[in-house]
């Protein structure tokens, strides 16, 4: 009998056990509290939801809370209530607060402490923090948590999370005082067909095959970038209308003390800079000294820059600038160019390759300088061994050469910090010098040394593939302050000239490469 007794035991304990219902098992038989109806039903019938359940039926997700897939609610109080605020909200950003406070998944409170965030019907995400035994999301506090019922959990929550902009939200509703450097960025928006993405549903009357279009959405400045990632982290640098002119203002200011117009393509340069430096990834803390690189590449130094005032949005940060600036290496590029050079055509007057045409001062006269070109096509070696004299000496603008016109041109250079580099062309194996002094000449004559060109005997030649730059001249060569011109470059052979001596190595193509020059 007692046998039997403990047998019975058991089943009414195994029946128990088995007695559960999949809400109960979906949600692992925690220790909350389970009620009939839906969460909608809780929301209405509950006292202190009042106002978040008059916003559930007014803008449309009535359905949404009393239908059959599992949710989860952090239901406000009442008492929070923000009337002004939300009392001017749009329809559509009434709609985007209400589906703030609704997951589309159950979030029970014993799965509190796994979470850093969670998604909500809005698509942006609530950040859960934990101060003791205590919850909260996103400065929330979970005041009464695990009500479960037929569809879902409710959580209330002591305040409501109006949701943050999200960078492309908030750059789609920027207002026309940011109007340059919005529409500037907007303008560079291209669609693409997606055709392998798009799904063939038909052929019109002609027999041409009918797509469902997908188009993709690109701009180069971004980088393929998506704004609205609300899982991302940004930080923009967005300069205003007045910002950005009074930028031009000053520019076009210092262009013109050194004689130099602003013209259509120094703006084109600026926009382009501005436009490059405005997004960066992850959020960015504004300190002196600090230096940040966007996804173009283009580096914000704060010393240049100015703040007036920032904004926090859902997935990235907003540095609204006092003072914007571009670097001023953004209007200087490379340049190739050559010394003054005898044309073929002179040095083949049925004399040949050895005729002397007397000293620089005298060649000088026979070289047509404005179509002058280094190639091995048109030009030969500058006659530069047969004077007497004690120096040797040459000098010669830099002019590159212009495709279109077919001749060399005056080319002035801002003010700041180059790299030069030198070829070096010979006459021969046997007539050569490994010694040149190099100078730029500046304002009223004065000649700067740049270097003395020595130890020049091999890997430096004009025919030397494996060195196509040439030989560095100087890592920093200044251009004078103030002045917008061309360099001037003075090459002097040291010593007399002497039948026999190996002095006929001349300096060729120089690359000018501007340096950092921010």
């Amino acid at each position: 009998m007692k046998m039997r007794s403990n047998i019975l035991l058991c089943l009414l304990a195994l029946t128990a056990l088995s007695c559960t219902t999949p809400k109960e098992d979906y949600y692992g038989r925690s220790s909350g509290v389970t009620h009939e109806g839906t969460v909608l039903q809780a929301l209405q019938k509950g006292e202190g939801y009042s106002h978040f359940a008059a916003l559930v039926e007014e803008v449309g997700l009535s359905d949404k809370l009393s239908g059959k897939d599992l949710i989860t609610v952090w239901a406000p109080v009442d008492s929070l209530y923000p009337a002004v605020e939300i009392e001017a909200m749009t329809p559509e950003q009434k709609r985007l607060m209400v589906e703030n406070h609704i997951s589309l998944t159950t979030i029970y409170s014993r799965n509190f402490r796994k979470l850093n965030t969670i998604a909500t019907l809005a698509g942006k995400y609530l950040t859960v923090r934990q101060e003791g035994n205590a919850y909260s999301v996103t400065g929330c506090p979970v005041q009464v948590s695990d009500n479960i019922y037929e569809n879902g959990i409710l959580h209330e929550i002591g305040g409501w999370v109006i949701p943050k902009l999200n960078a492309q939200q908030w750059w789609d509703e920027l207002p026309d005082e940011y109007s340059i450097i919005r529409d500037s960025l907007n303008s560079h928006i291209q669609r693409t067909f997606d055709r392998d993405a798009s799904e063939i549903i038909g052929v019109d009357s002609t027999g041409r095959v009918i797509y469902d279009s997908v188009w993709v959405v690109k701009n180069p400045y971004t980088n393929s970038i998506n704004l609205a990632d609300e899982s991302a982290r940004f930080t923009l640098f967005v300069p205003s209308n007045e910002v950005i002119d009074s930028f031009f203002v000053e520019r076009t200011r210092y262009f013109n003390s050194l004689g130099k117009p602003f013209t259509s393509e120094d703006s084109l340069a600026v926009y382009d800079w501005l436009m490059g430096a405005t997004l960066h990834r992850t959020l960015l803390t504004f300190m002196p000294e600090e230096e940040f690189v966007s996804v173009k590449g283009n580096e914000i130094r704060t010393d240049y820059f100015d703040v007036a005032d920032s904004v926090t949005l859902s997935n990235a940060k907003v540095f609204l600038m006092a003072k914007t600036y571009v670097p001023i290496k953004v209007h200087m590029s490379k340049m190739t160019f050559n010394p003054y050079w005898i044309r073929k055509e002179y040095l083949n007057l049925g004399r040949g390759i050895g005729y002397s045409g007397g000293t620089y001062d005298v060649i000088t006269n026979n070289i047509n300088t404005s179509s002058s070109k280094c190639d091995n096509n048109n030009l030969t070696l500058f006659l530069q061994f047969s004077s007497a004299s004690a120096n040797n000496a040459y000098e010669f603008d830099a002019r590159p050469y212009d495709e279109e016109l077919s001749k060399t041109v005056t080319q002035p250079l801002l003010p700041g910090s180059y790299t030069l580099y030198c070829r070096f062309v010979k006459q021969g194996d046997d007539c050569r010098t490994d010694v040149i002094d190099l100078y730029q000449v500046k304002a009223g004559g004065v000649l700067e040394p740049l270097k003395k060109l020595e130890g020049i005997l091999k890997g430096y030649y004009d025919n030397n593939d494996s060195n196509p730059k040439g030989g560095l001249v100087t890592e920093e060569l200044i251009v004078d302050e103030g002045t917008y011109a061309p360099l001037r470059l003075k090459a002097i052979i040291p010593g007399a000239f002497s039948s026999g001596l190996d002095r006929r190595i001349c300096i060729g193509e120089c690359t000018l490469i501007p340096n950092d020059n921010y």
